[in-house]
């Protein structure tokens, strides 16, 4: 689920910006627990051609571009720069492996960097693109990063999420069960809808804003095929609209479902 970096220790991906690898010096990171941060050599590709396809992350064994995967794709959001899972295509192992993510992009699904941020590392980096040259986030950059997929096993390949969603949400801490699904499935209606859309929301936190994000409970079949609890904050509902909820925290302002 997306992690807005910077704010606080148990959300920071990047509580510190790597280090230059000009002057020959290895790039290392900031702060001992960025997930984004390499065990030896961490350093910025120089290939921003295609911002759906960068590598944020080399191998750390060989330490050239192009191995081991490590990418992302880039995009803005306002006011954060969007790190986003890639999106390779399944039918094709070979691209799969090579244009795999980044650990902690393909964990948490995607990394919002505030432009503040992003500035300062600009500063060390001069090939870093400005965000004014970067596309606008969409809602495919943002869907992995809201945390579906979590509700689904390897079995239900191919079937209807309404379905799913339907068979194993049991419960809402707020509101009932069939207002959650309802909410839920307007949101699974919204992302699917055109996920090539452009999002002309920023991000914000839910309690700034007055928002209760909602917490679902599902049971979802372990490898034994028995039930296992989970708790997912989907969502939120304000006075404006419907939003998704990030990290149980952050959610879309303006509302992209309005009431």
């Amino acid at each position: 689920m997306l992690r807005p970096c910077s704010f606080a220790r148990n959300l920071s991906w990047f509580a510190g910006s790597p280090t230059s690898r000009a002057r020959g010096r290895p790039v290392r990171s900031g702060h001992a627990s960025s997930a984004m941060a390499s065990r030896f050599a961490t350093r910025w590709t120089s290939h921003w051609a295609d911002p759906e396809l960068v590598q944020v992350i080399v191998c750390e064994e060989c330490g050239h571009p192009g191995c081991a995967g490590g990418y992302a794709r880039l995009s803005r959001l306002a006011s954060y720069v969007m790190l986003s899972r890639t999106v390779p295509d399944p039918g094709d192992p070979w691209y799969v492996s090579e244009y795999r993510p980044s650990h902690a992009i393909g964990k948490h699904g995607a990394v919002a960097v505030p432009l503040a941020e992003w500035t300062r590392w600009g500063e060390r980096f001069d090939n870093l693109p400005h965000p004014d040259a970067l596309p606008p986030s969409r809602r495919s950059h943002l869907e992995a990063a809201w945390g579906l997929e979590r509700i689904f096993s390897p079995r239900d390949e191919g079937a209807p999420p309404a379905r799913v969603l339907r068979d194993r949400l049991i419960a809402a801490a707020v509101r009932s069960t069939e207002e959650a699904k309802a909410h839920l499935l307007a949101l699974v209606d919204w992302f699917g809808a055109d996920a090539e859309l452009p999002v002309g929301s920023d991000l914000a936190r839910a309690k700034e804003i007055g928002a209760h994000v909602e917490t679902l409970y599902f049971d979802l079949p372990d490898t034994l095929d028995r039930p296992a609890p989970l708790e997912w904050r989907a969502f939120a509902l304000t006075a404006d609209g419907l939003t998704p909820a990030f990290a149980a925290t952050w959610v879309l302002v303006p509302e992209p479902i309005t009431a």
